[in-house]
């Protein structure tokens, strides 16, 4: 993921991990270095999301 990849292209993205950590979370036995694993690749999303320009939040998260 760039800096340049536009918005439109990192919310799938975003939408795919959040349901990856989602079902992480509801296991009856946390795999935690996944979690950890999917929550970093969230947070270079989240960080490329901030970074571009003239995106709202509250747009984003609307699913």
């Amino acid at each position: 993921m760039t800096p340049a990849t536009p918005p439109h292209a990192l919310l799938p993205r975003y939408r795919q991990l959040r349901e990856q950590l989602d079902a992480a979370y509801t296991a009856a036995v946390w795999d935690s270095e996944g979690i950890d694993r999917i929550a970093d690749q969230m947070l270079q999303v989240e960080r490329s999301l901030a970074a571009a320009p003239g995106l709202s939040w509250a747009r984003a998260s609307d699913g």
